[in-house]
């Protein structure tokens, strides 16, 4: 994991709802997986980011201390819906961090203090793409 996380830009974690603590594994989900990335990629120095989650309130409170731990140390914070900005405030201490949007395509924009290096530059032209219509389209027509 370290020698993965060293070659790359930013870490991006996301897409789903990935942070939850009750599992049947003696660590109680994920959580504490992704605080361990975590701290691998604050210690390199890389910039986080949680893109596309929806959250819940863990139901532990080492869960809920392994979450704030997350959202806090984390650059930005893309939720999918309103509910999981909700979540997130009463954890984060800046909420600032918080982007509520359906897809990550409709996100990137230059941050005012420069402090993000994922934004797109006004003069330039981009094309995003974005799959999961398309994909949902096809696993519901498989599952029928």
């Amino acid at each position: 994991m370290y020698d993965e996380i060293s070659k790359c830009d930013v870490v991006i974690i996301g897409n789903g709802r990935l942070f939850v603590d009750i599992s049947l594994d003696f660590m109680k989900g994920p959580l504490s997986y992704f605080s361990i990335i975590v701290i691998l990629a604050k210690f390199m120095g890389k910039p986080i980011v949680l893109s596309s989650i929806s959250l819940v309130h863990p139901e532990t409170d080492l869960g809920k201390k392994h979450l704030k731990f997350i959202l806090n140390n984390s650059n930005a914070v893309l939720v999918r819906e309103n509910y999981s900005s909700s979540v997130a405030k009463s954890y984060i201490d800046n909420p600032k961090k918080i982007i509520t949007l359906p897809d990550i395509a409709f996100a990137l924009t230059k941050n005012e203090s420069n402090e993000s290096s994922i934004y797109i530059e006004k003069n330039k032209k981009y094309v995003g793409v974005n799959f999961r219509g398309l994909i949902s389209q096809k696993i519901r027509t498989k599952m029928k």
